[in-house]
């Protein structure tokens, strides 16, 4: 079997110390009588706060694999690799330390580095002694006075594909788990237990722990395929993590989470237990266990602990304003430091870096005396980003930021959306909105909205995108943080002339319809179909996006507008025989590099076409400029992108459409916050949610894509894109969800199109009667 190993670079250097809002809460100094002087009132306001550092001294090409772990004499100690990758012929290990609590520290090359191979999977005793995995599968233990003797973890594991964790017991006992898996894997060739327990000193099991089936899930982490074309996987068992545990009276046994989320114990006999059914709603979070016995897990809304048995979880550092908040940074693993910080590897996927971050309590600092509240229906990674920027300039503002459709409330958008306009028309509610999934035009008119022009003198926005939320009388009700763009793309010269949804139409008659069923085998040239419509809904979305505009006027729907949009969705969806389709049991589409170093992500319009080879065409939701070095149909650059044509012209999509509540009494902050989320830093930022919308924050999105954009044969195009823009469009919920309704019923069968045209005008007309 042919394996590879991908190995994150680091960039782990530059201390900077950033002052966040998360507090803790209930502490005062003591202060005088009611009556009290300012000074009095002053030392009344509650001190200390946490704050965030990156770790400084490590070297950027050193890339942890796993959370520092602490010495008896309170050092700090992590291993990681450094060199060029996988290939490099400096690919070596490193060992790590730190005397500072994790702030600062020190990377050496082992003497034994050489001998034993790069390192992956690594675990320390309290004396210094480390065990470890390397890439090769070997395993080996390091003595404190550096003697290496190798162990047989692999091997013992029969038919196990690598170690996938390790920790250690307070007796030194080393719980192990490994991963199964392999393509020709049958039933009753699996692993002799779910982990076990391994006696470093005499190099020998203990004990297996058998764990029970739970739900019988099997999470895979990943799939390959070799070069004889099969399919490998490399997989876990149903164990997300193991951890060290131990009883009142010293007893130690080793705690393991199910996929379901319950904590149980594994004693070292190997007997089992459940400790607390769904301890975590996400098993798969990083999870540690503090000198205390409390678990702690982290999450992007806040690193949390917990007592097993003993009450309720305590949130102890909010994510607001955090690094680890960001959509864009994987959570790698965290650990607990002696002196009660936090220590957190994060991964970039997008930039492929991996940093170590410090989270520690300062009692010197003052805690935050203003709060700023940020609504959005769904989580938003740019406002994210927006308010870890803001958090950096203002640390006397905390920002209380939880999307209202996380979690399972039972609320619905419209519910959600109704409770903000009644807050909003009582002059309260939120600071600053997220509108996406709003209804954005009425939110405009409404007055309840604070004028946002200054904010928007102060940046280069594109110009399309100023024009299209400025009002006639020069206001600025709102803003986007982010946009896209609907495209089609083909090779070169291939959608010359293609501008209406007529054109699109014929093209898809000429080529075979689209099977129902997912596939992603390719097809001979004379068998690719047009356009990858995988549903009624994908099909309807491409008509409606760029058509909207045509449909929608101030008294109604424009019948011959929508007659025309209908007269679409029923050639193709006739042509591809969706109406007899099965119902889609789930959603397919890739997420990678294409074209650059930030990922993105491509549905089966784009998927189908450049990476599959099945559709002659693709089409989709441009969301970074890395689109254009992936546009042909082996997924270079080289091929055609054009705007995707419909019944109106120079769509544009905005999103984090944000704007300030004209009641909010922090205007102020609420406009620095909006200031924060046009910066450089952030518009910049890879966030996966679509194109920066100032023009310097493209610049440096460009400049980070641009080494690998050229490689695939990117010379530009980038401003033909943009330079047509002019209509900013939301997908309408209403008329999407109406004409989702009729059109399925249209190519079922059970409607004709004048049924399905007076069906969807019938849906609207008491929205429309209303404005009246």
């Amino acid at each position: 079997m042919n394996t590879a190993t991908r190995i994150l670079s680091a960039l782990l250097a530059g201390a900077a110390l950033l002052s966040l809002s998360a507090c803790r809460g209930g502490e005062t100094a003591s202060g005088g009588s009611s009556g009290s002087t300012a000074a009095s009132a002053a030392e009344a306001v509650p001190q200390g706060r946490w704050v965030e550092q990156e770790a400084a001294g490590i070297p950027a090409d050193v890339s942890l694999t796993g959370a520092p772990a602490a010495l008896a004499d309170g050092t700090l100690v992590a291993y990681g690799q450094q060199g060029g990758g996988s290939g490099s012929a400096d690919y070596h290990t490193v060992r790590l330390t730190s005397a500072d609590g994790g702030a600062t520290w020190q990377c050496e090359t082992p003497a034994w580095a050489a001998d034993t191979g790069v390192l992956v999977t690594w675990a320390v005793r309290p004396d210094g002694t480390a065990v470890f995995t390397t890439v090769d599968g070997a395993s080996w233990r390091v003595d404190p006075d550096g003697a290496v003797t190798q162990l047989d973890l692999l091997e013992v594991a029969t038919n196990a594909v690598m170690i996938d964790q390790m920790c250690f017991l307070a007796d030194g006992t080393l719980a192990v788990l490994p991963a199964a898996g392999g393509g020709n894997m049958t039933e009753g060739e699996g692993l002799p237990g779910a982990f076990f327990f391994y006696d470093v000193d005499a190099a020998q099991v203990k004990a297996w722990v058998q764990t029970p089936g739970g739900d019988g899930a099997v999470g895979w982490a990943s799939a390959g395929v070799d070069e004889d074309g099969s399919v490998t996987y490399f997989g876990a068992n149903d164990i997300p993590e193991i951890l060290p545990g131990q009883d009142a009276d010293g007893t130690v046994f080793a705690y393991y989470l199910t996929v379901a989320g319950d904590l149980c114990r594994a004693d070292l006999d190997g007997a089992t237990s459940t400790v607390a059914t769904r301890f975590l709603e996400n098993a798969y979070v990083p999870v540690t266990v503090d000198a205390e016995g409390a678990i702690c897990y982290l999450d992007s809304t806040g690193l949390y602990r917990q007592v097993p048995g003993g009450g309720l979880t305590e949130q102890v550092l909010a994510g607001s304003g955090m690094t680890f908040s960001l959509e864009s940074w994987y959570l790698g693993s965290i650990s607990c430091a002696p002196d009660g910080s936090y220590l957190a590897v994060l991964l970039n996927m997008g930039e492929d870096i991996c940093k170590l971050y410090r989270y520690a309590f300062d009692e010197s600092l003052s805690a935050p005396t203003e709060t700023l509240e940020v609504w959005s229906l769904n989580e938003n990674s740019t406002m994210r980003a927006a308010i870890q920027a803001f958090a950096q300039q203002h640390p006397e503002c905390a920002v209380e930021y939880e999307p209202v459709l996380t979690g399972d409330t039972g609320l619905t958008a419209e519910d959600a959306l109704r409770t903000l306009n009644t807050e909003l028309l009582a002059g309260d509610g939120p600071d600053v909105l997220v509108l996406d999934g709003a209804d954005a035009e009425t939110f405009a008119a409404s007055g309840l909205l604070a004028d946002l022009s200054a904010v928007a003198e102060g940046t280069d926005l594109y110009d399309f995108v100023a024009a299209g939320y400025t009002g006639a009388d020069g206001t600025v009700p709102m803003l986007p943080g982010r946009f896209s763009v609907p495209v089609m793309c083909g090779a070169a010269g291939s959608l010359d002339g293609v501008t209406t949804l007529d054109d699109v139409a014929a093209l898809v008659a000429q080529r075979p319809a689209r099977p129902g069923a997912d596939d992603w085998t390719a097809l001979e040239e004379d068998q690719r179909y047009a356009l990858a419509f995988d549903n009624v809904e994908s099909l309807v979305k491409f008509a409606l996006q760029t058509s909207q505009p045509a449909l929608l006027t101030d008294t109604g729907l424009d019948e011959a507008a929508l007659d025309d949009l209908l007269a679409f969705v029923q050639a193709v969806g006739d042509h591809y025989g969706m109406g007899n389709w099965p119902q889609q049991m789930f959603a397919s589409g890739s997420m990678g590099n294409f074209g650059g170093v930030d990922a993105i992500s491509w549905e089966p319009g784009m998927a189908e076409y450049a990476l599959a080879h099945r559709a002659v065409f693709g089409f989709g939701a441009m969301t970074s400029p890395t689109w254009l070095a992936a546009n042909d149909p082996e997924g270079e650059a080289g091929g055609q992108t054009i705007l995707q044509p419909g019944l109106s012209t120079g769509v544009w999509t905005p999103a984090c459409l944000t704007a300030v509540s004209a009641a909010s009494g922090r205007q102020e902050l609420a406009f620095d916050l909006v200031a924060a989320l046009l910066s450089e830093g952030v518009q910049g930022s890879y966030q996966n949610d679509g194109m920066p919308v100032t023009q310097a924050g493209m610049a440096a999105t460009l400049e980070r894509n641009r080494e690998e954009m050229e490689g695939h044969g990117y010379t530009g195009g980038l401003d033909e894109v943009l330079a047509p823009l002019t209509t900013p469009v939301q997908l309408d919920d209403a008329l999407f969800t109406s004409l989702m309704t009729h059109c399925q019923a249209m190519l079922q069968g059970s409607e004709t199109a004048d049924q399905a045209a007076a069906g969807v005008q019938q849906d609207l007309a008491l929205r429309f009667a209303e404005r009246q």
